[in-house]
């Protein structure tokens, strides 16, 4: 599936001289992949996977404390027709991938749902060549544990919370979120390899709105482990200087002020 997508842009901002730099606390000391404006490693977020647009989405600071570093990668839609995707185009597990680790955080601020969609969905699309399949979506909402103001956990790889986008046209109404037949990823990668053994997960990426009046909320620490590849994404906002940059940038800015009064 085609989708138009942007990239954050880098911000540049001025640090005032004896300004303290607040830090956050982690929770977690793990390795991992970290995700900015300034380096997005793949992701980008997009607002065209509907047809409103009051879909936003960028890295920010917090919640706090958040998971890893100091961020996450914010959501907010504001109509029913809008949407809001963060999506890895590059990170494609391919066919029948076998999963050991699949998890990731939310902190919900608002949200006008307290089922389906209540916090971040997990998405793969699907697709056999040119044939496309909707997507095999992950739903925290469905485990009906969904909490505001809070950071969770969800275990993607064991929950039963899985549906087909399509799957009354697609796969026979097995994982299907109008008929409540949700089911584990186990039992859906069955249904794929019983319907296509073809069928490729293609694209990750998370989801908020395209039903609801109104979501806030955010995510970070994704975990997706499987044979090629186990990175864990720590999606951050623009990266703090070091301090040899900090010194570097105070040196030229004191280099160019005796520059401008020599030439006055």
């Amino acid at each position: 599936m085609n989708h138009m997508i942007r990239f954050v842009g880098i911000s540049v901002f001025a640090l005032g001289i004896g300004a303290a730099l607040p830090v956050a606390p982690a929770h977690a000391t793990i390795s991992a992949i970290v995700v900015d404006p300034a380096h997005p490693n793949g992701w980008a977020f997009s607002n065209t996977d509907n047809s409103g647009t009051s879909g936003l989405g960028g890295f920010v600071a917090g919640p706090l404390p958040a998971p890893l570093g100091t961020g996450s990668a914010h959501f907010s839609v504001s109509d029913a027709s809008s949407s809001e995707i963060l999506i890895n185009t590059t990170l494609a597990p391919g066919i029948s991938p076998i999963f050991t680790a699949l998890s990731y955080e939310t902190y919900v601020t608002n949200s006008s749902s307290s089922h389906s969609g209540a916090a971040p969905t997990l998405q793969f699309d699907l697709s056999n060549g040119p044939t496309y399949f909707g997507r095999l979506v992950f739903d925290p909402g469905l485990l009906g544990t969904v909490t505001d103001g809070t950071w969770q956990t969800w275990d993607a790889l064991s929950s039963k919370a899985w549906y087909f986008s399509h799957s009354a046209s697609q796969f026979g109404n097995a994982c299907s979120l109008s008929t409540g037949s949700y089911c584990t990823l186990a039992d859906a990668e069955t249904t794929l390899s019983t319907t296509d053994p073809a069928i490729g997960l293609t694209d990750v990426l998370f989801k908020v709105g395209g039903s609801l009046s109104s979501f806030d909320g955010n995510v970070d620490n994704f975990t997706i482990d499987y044979a090629v590849s186990d990175p864990t994404y720590d999606f951050d906002p623009n990266p703090v200087p070091e301090p040899a940059t900090l010194a570097l940038f105070g040196t030229a800015l004191v280099g160019f002020i005796g520059l401008r009064r020599r030439r006055k």
